[in-house]
Protein backbone atom coordinates (compact mmCIF):
# COMPACT_ATOMS: atom_id res chain seq x y z
CA UNK A 1 0.00 0.00 0.00
CA UNK A 2 2.92 2.38 0.22
CA UNK A 3 3.80 2.27 -3.86
CA UNK A 4 1.92 4.68 -5.98
CA UNK A 5 -1.15 3.08 -8.35
CA UNK A 6 0.36 1.91 -11.67
CA UNK A 7 0.15 -1.40 -13.80
CA UNK A 8 1.48 -4.03 -10.98
CA UNK A 9 1.42 -6.94 -12.81
CA UNK A 10 3.05 -5.02 -15.59
CA UNK A 11 5.90 -3.54 -13.37
CA UNK A 12 6.58 -6.88 -12.10
CA UNK A 13 6.74 -9.09 -15.00
CA UNK A 14 9.28 -6.10 -16.24
CA UNK A 15 11.49 -6.17 -13.31
CA UNK A 16 11.19 -10.12 -13.12
CA UNK A 17 12.76 -9.89 -16.38
CA UNK A 18 15.18 -7.62 -16.00
CA UNK A 19 16.98 -9.49 -12.76
CA UNK A 20 16.33 -12.63 -14.59
CA UNK A 21 18.55 -11.42 -17.38
CA UNK A 22 20.89 -9.28 -14.92
CA UNK A 23 21.65 -12.81 -13.06
CA UNK A 24 22.12 -14.99 -16.12
CA UNK A 25 24.62 -12.54 -17.33
CA UNK A 26 26.63 -11.66 -13.86
CA UNK A 27 26.64 -15.75 -12.48
CA UNK A 28 25.69 -18.06 -15.48
CA UNK A 29 29.44 -18.82 -16.18
CA UNK A 30 32.23 -16.99 -13.93
CA UNK A 31 30.89 -14.80 -11.66
CA UNK A 32 31.14 -10.99 -12.76
CA UNK A 33 30.14 -9.06 -9.82
CA UNK A 34 30.32 -9.94 -6.09
CA UNK A 35 27.39 -10.96 -4.56
CA UNK A 36 26.50 -7.90 -2.28
CA UNK A 37 27.30 -5.62 -5.60
CA UNK A 38 24.69 -7.31 -7.65
CA UNK A 39 22.14 -7.49 -4.26
CA UNK A 40 22.69 -3.66 -3.86
CA UNK A 41 22.04 -3.20 -7.37
CA UNK A 42 18.79 -4.45 -8.35
CA UNK A 43 17.87 -3.41 -4.44
CA UNK A 44 18.19 -0.18 -6.17
CA UNK A 45 16.40 -0.62 -9.40
CA UNK A 46 13.40 -2.78 -7.64
CA UNK A 47 12.69 0.37 -4.82
CA UNK A 48 13.52 3.24 -7.36
CA UNK A 49 11.15 0.87 -9.75
CA UNK A 50 8.60 0.34 -7.39
CA UNK A 51 8.48 3.57 -4.62
CA UNK A 52 10.65 6.16 -6.42
CA UNK A 53 13.23 5.87 -4.36
CA UNK A 54 16.11 5.24 -3.31
CA UNK A 55 16.93 1.59 -0.44
CA UNK A 56 18.43 4.49 2.11
CA UNK A 57 15.16 6.52 1.40
CA UNK A 58 13.00 3.73 2.10
CA UNK A 59 14.54 3.35 5.30
CA UNK A 60 13.81 7.09 6.25
CA UNK A 61 10.49 7.22 5.45
CA UNK A 62 9.62 3.83 6.87
CA UNK A 63 11.97 2.71 9.30
CA UNK A 64 9.24 -0.26 11.08
CA UNK A 65 9.63 -1.87 7.51
CA UNK A 66 13.72 -1.89 7.73
CA UNK A 67 13.56 -3.08 11.36
CA UNK A 68 12.09 -5.91 9.63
Amino acid sequence: GRAPACDARRLAEALTLLTEATLVRWFGGKPQVKQQEAVEALLRIWSGAIYGCTPAELKKRWPEAAAG
